[in-house]
């Protein structure tokens, strides 16, 4: 994620005003130029993750909004600079606000009580409804459903009783929680995988970078764990982890169903009637398809194992939808063979 201010708008080439179809044709058209595949030049590959991270933000209503409102910082963990922790806290030690007790947590009543504190904190974007919060005083039969847990479990353990020592009381202190970050990754990083840098801002306004390696054939919804960063980015005691939540971006060449692709190759009306070699591209190269004789607009033929690999190891396929184009435009000699075609041809669409 970017943590500078971006244009959005500018990097698409569109006013703010833009419609959802001006932002979609602003963006295939981009991102076909400086697609790394296509476009070899230097910067190529960073102004397409940067036109990716803009069409992300303004295709969506919801973070456009946010955007128009906050600008690139809208994100998790950017407005954290607002909240004054210190004063938070104290609301905790004197007890005038307790936002893990029952009441608080099924009523919104309580003005800049916990929901309030993590939409500031984290923009919306945490996934509170898995946190796991609990106290520690005469829990120890807790029941910790899988490793992870039992992991910030016996760190939460070890932090309380370095706190009781201070003189502060178990009671008071709870479980942090894993905290969801939105990223995007290109169908190439999809198909090829590899490593990759991040950075994610702290509450303290700061960066920090990590190289996450991202496993080929992820698919939009799969999550990448950084286990236990939640600490370093929000600051908390005890730290859950960053699940960095992938979606695959648009891209100009191919439509992506789970593992398999789409694409479209366009033909001529004799090319289609005769058949032939067709070159097609595909995430690993250029290969040559064979056209049938007598082919149909909306007839799909499959490249097997030209799609995304799965976690099985299998792989998907490529689907190639032939489309049948006629000129827009005849020359004179054109028309007269058309016109000759049509006289001594008898085959009608219209009975087929």
């Amino acid at each position: 994620m970017s943590v500078q201010y971006q244009d959005y708008y500018k990097i698409l080439g569109i006013s703010n005003t833009a419609t959802t179809e001006e932002i979609r044709s602003a963006f295939r058209k981009l991102a076909k130029q400086y697609h790394p595949d296509i476009n070899k030049t230097k910067n190529a590959e960073e102004r397409f993750k940067l036109i990716n991270e803009a069409y992300e933000v303004l295709s969506n209503p919801d973070r456009r909004s946010r955007y128009d409102q906050f600008g690139s910082n809208f994100g998790a963990g950017q407005n954290i600079k607002d909240v004054d922790l210190d004063k938070f806290a104290k609301m905790f030690e004197t007890g005038r606000a307790n936002p893990f007790s029952s009441k608080d947590r099924q009523s919104k009543r309580t003005s800049g009580g916990f929901s309030d504190f993590f939409d500031i904190l984290f923009g919306g974007g945490a996934e509170r409804k898995n946190f796991n919060f609990f106290e520690t005083s005469g829990n120890k039969n807790s029941s910790i459903r899988n490793e992870a847990q039992r992991s910030r479990a016996d760190s939460f353990r070890a932090f309380t009783e370095r706190e009781a020592k201070a003189g502060v009381k178990a009671s008071s202190v709870r479980q942090a929680q894993d905290i969801t970050v939105n990223i995007t990754i290109s169908l190439h990083e999809a198909f090829t995988g590899g490593k990759r840098t991040v950075s994610l801002k702290t509450n303290q306004g700061q960066t920090k970078s990590y190289e996450i390696n991202i496993p080929a054939g992820i698919t939009t919804g799969q999550i990448i764990r950084l286990k236990g960063q939640a600490q370093a980015i929000t600051g908390n005691s005890v730290g859950g982890d960053v699940l960095l939540k992938v979606t695959i971006a648009e891209d100009p060449r191919f439509v992506v169903t789970g593992n398999d692709l789409k694409t479209y190759a366009n033909l001529a009306p004799w090319e289609a009637a005769l058949g032939g070699k067709l070159a097609v591209e595909t995430l690993s190269g250029v290969v040559n398809l064979t056209i049938p004789p007598g082919s149909q607009s909306g007839q799909k033929m499959r490249l097997k194992g030209y799609g995304l690999s799965s976690k099985v190891g299998n792989s998907g396929d490529l689907f190639v939808e032939l489309r049948i184009l006629v000129p827009k435009t005849l020359t004179a000699q054109e028309r007269e063979l058309f016109e000759k075609l049509m006289n001594i041809s008898q085959f009608d669409a219209r009975k087929v």
